[in-house]
């Protein structure tokens, strides 16, 4: 009952004092306190949210806008182009370079770190597949996860050259592969319904967290963090050890920052503050 009671008080209402009356008053009663420190809502949903070492935060938008806000919340860039195909994913831990893949188009696009200058390259030039997913690598060449063979590719956006590929003998549901990363010295893949698979940058599998529905990864240091339902979970990559966080009511999926956490919801970000 009391669940109900607090998703029926909507995110964007979020600004009348007695809505943030009840949500703490809600909270109060729980183990863990939360205060909400900023709210940044959008006129369009969220398509994909990505990081940067420095923890500015850059969001896709439905409607083909990319921000870049800092780690406050405050806008500091933002790009769009007309005639583009909607936003697949989103990739800008090197705040030099944000990417994002155009899957309709069979694009990708580099900026620099004013989201200006846009580098465009199409994907048929490397492969004749259909690329499903794409990511920046850690030396700024490029990930490709294809399909018909299904397999990840690296090829040189340079010089068009094709680096490395693997066919993967895994099934997947395609619909299910909702994330496909680098990260350090890994390569992520999240499928919905059977978990999060963890590459080394030969393509081959080196380890299965199996957990449907997980969102949100981010990878920092040797700590696995993603969304699961009402929780944040970080898995300790060298022990194993698993650890979950209760996250607020109302709060979608979220991505641990260094001194918060970022909430994601259909068109807002809010940034939380937990207490013991």
């Amino acid at each position: 009952m009391l669940h109900s009671m607090v998703k029926n008080c909507c995110w964007r209402n979020l600004r009348s004092n007695s809505c943030w009356l009840f949500l703490f008053v809600i909270q109060a009663t729980q183990a863990q306190s939360w205060e909400a420190t900023t709210v940044k809502a959008f006129d369009s949903e969220i398509v994909a949210v990505s990081i940067d070492f420095q923890e500015n935060i850059f969001v896709a938008l439905a409607d083909d806008q990319l921000l870049k806000l800092d780690k406050e919340g405050q806008e500091l860039a933002n790009f769009s182009q007309p005639n583009l195909a909607p936003f697949t994913s989103l990739e800008a831990q090197n705040s030099l370079n944000p990417f994002f893949f155009v899957r309709d188009n069979q694009q990708v696009v580099f900026l620099d770190r004013f989201l200006a200058n846009p580098v465009v390259y199409d994907l048929n030039q490397w492969t004749s597949s259909f690329v499903w997913l794409a990511s920046p690598s850690v030396d700024r060449q490029l990930w490709l996860l294809e399909i018909d063979p299904f397999r990840i590719t690296k090829v040189d956006r340079f010089s068009g050259n094709v680096l490395h590929e693997v066919v993967l003998q895994i099934g997947f549901d395609l619909e299910g592969l909702v994330y496909f990363g680098a990260s350090q010295q890994q390569l992520i893949l999240v499928d919905q319904y059977q978990g999060i698979f963890i590459f080394d940058l030969f393509g081959n599998l080196i380890r299965k967290v199996e957990e449907e529905d997980a969102s949100a990864v981010r990878l920092i240091g040797d700590q696995l963090y993603y969304s699961f339902g009402t929780s944040l979970i970080q898995i300790d990559l060298n022990s194993g050890e698993k650890k979950e966080t209760a996250l607020p009511d109302l709060c979608g999926s979220a991505i641990k920052m260094a001194d918060s956490y970022l909430c994601i919801n259909d068109d807002q970000l809010v940034w939380w503050n937990g207490k013991k």
